[in-house]
């Protein structure tokens, strides 16, 4: 939710991406503990992402967002593929149609970069992500969901 307060839907995606793995999904003793409050958020977020109608929501929400924002790259990349599909020409004219739609999706992502965010540099912080390990493997991200899955089983087992 802070993402999309920011106007990062290109990382929000991600978050809900990454939430929505087989790996974090079997998570299902885990996903019991958390607040009420925050799968509700959740799920607003799940809907917002889903792909039915070209992503119609994810669109509008990006429509009204101001800069500084970081669209969903996706969603341009896309429409950019179904622009390219268009005939670059019209008999022996040039498709400036074509031209215009495409001049109309890079413009738009460059609105987007207008302004910059204004974040602080919080070392600790800095540090704490230069510090951690590279990208898991699918393998490994589902043997780490199993070992987390037994210690909130053992330690539910120990407070009753």
């Amino acid at each position: 939710a802070e993402m999309l307060r920011l106007d990062n839907f290109h990382g929000a995606y991600s978050f809900i991406t990454a939430l929505n793995s087989a790996p974090v999904q079997r998570l299902k003793r885990s996903m019991a503990l958390i607040n009420p409050k925050k799968i509700i958020i959740l799920e607003d977020l799940r809907r917002m992402f889903r792909p039915d109608k070209s992503c119609q929501s994810m669109r509008q929400a990006m429509n009204i967002a101001k800069s500084p924002c970081i669209p969903h790259l996706g969603i341009f990349l896309g429409d950019l593929t179904v622009v390219d599909e268009f005939e670059s020409k019209i008999g022996d004219m040039i498709n400036f149609r074509k031209c215009r739609r495409i001049a109309g999706i890079i413009e738009r992502l460059l609105e987007y970069q207008a302004k910059a965010y204004e974040f602080r540099r919080v070392d600790a912080l800095a540090d704490h992500f230069a510090e951690l390990p590279g990208r898991l493997s699918r393998t490994g991200a589902i043997a780490q969901s199993k070992l987390v899955e037994q210690r909130v089983k053992h330690t539910k087992r120990a407070g009753n």
